[in-house]
């Protein structure tokens, strides 16, 4: 490898063990911008200004370099995925197949959440309005391919046990529920790949991935404390992509005015 920071972070990335290494649900090019803009958002509120307080009067419970190291990484990560997008044709394939089929899952999820919701929504407290609120709830806190995989199961289950009731919409599309089992299926397999194994750029890109993301997420948690007087900062720090799927979990037209906490790690 060419690039300082692979090389940087090789042998750690390498003694990874294998249930160390988890498919994400948020696609790459996300997690690597999103990575960026966290380093930016320390560098620009490090210091306190006019009564705000600064980053660095947690400096103490910073981790050794973690933003230098999150910077490190990420370029990393992006030197890897574009080896792996021009020097492995298959395997870009394989993984703009599965962020599409992620991306299908978020919106099948949404889709189906909002439609068992509106038939749902009878002034009584059943089973499956218990089970919708608890589907609902973890399809917006999903983190893994694994989480994700059983949302769309236990949605597809779910759906098929009110199918009469959903199909009494003239407007809900039944396709939606075949789709949902299918993802789920998809989405497992997605974990338990057969066939050839990945190129060893996309190998190496997941590994620092599952390196970066803690680090991210420690920032975000440190930054969150900090500003926890400052809703608009913690919007900044938290994750947009992941408050778009939270939104479109519950139904939300514009994410913009999501006003949930700004949790997503």
């Amino acid at each position: 490898m060419a690039n300082v920071n692979v090389e940087k972070w090789l042998k750690t990335a390498m003694a990874l063990k294998p249930h160390e290494i988890k498919p994400c649900t948020v696609p790459v090019r996300v997690q690597v911008i999103e990575a960026d803009q966290v380093v930016r958002f320390y560098e620009r509120y490090w210091d306190a200004n006019d009564g705000r307080p600064g980053l660095q009067s947690a400096e103490q419970f910073l981790p050794m370099d973690l933003i230098v190291n999150i910077r490190s990484l990420t370029d990393a990560c992006q030197y890897l995925q574009a080896q792996a997008s021009f020097g492995d044709e298959e395997a870009t394939a394989q993984a703009a197949h599965a962020d599409a089929m992620i991306e299908r899952a978020h919106t099948v999820a949404a889709e189906l959440g909002a439609s068992l919701e509106f038939v749902l929504n009878d002034q009584e407290n059943t089973a499956s309005d218990v089970a919708l609120r608890v589907m609902a709830e973890r399809a917006a806190s999903s983190h893994s391919v694994s989480q994700l995989a059983e949302t769309m199961a236990d949605y597809a289950l779910l759906a098929r046990r009110e199918e009469a009731r959903l199909l009494k919409f003239k407007g809900f599309d039944k396709t939606l529920i075949d789709d949902a089992e299918q993802l789920a299926k998809s989405l497992l397999a997605l974990m338990h790949p057969v066939g050839a194994p990945a190129s060893p750029a996309v190998e190496l890109r997941d590994r620092m991935l599952c390196l970066l993301a803690p680090l991210v997420s420690e920032a975000r948690r440190i930054a969150r404390f900090v500003f926890r007087h400052y809703p608009n900062l913690q919007r900044q720090i938290a994750s947009a992509y992941r408050r778009e799927r939270r939104a479109a979990s519950r139904g939300k037209a514009d994410p913009a005015n999501d006003t949930s906490p700004a949790v997503d790690d």
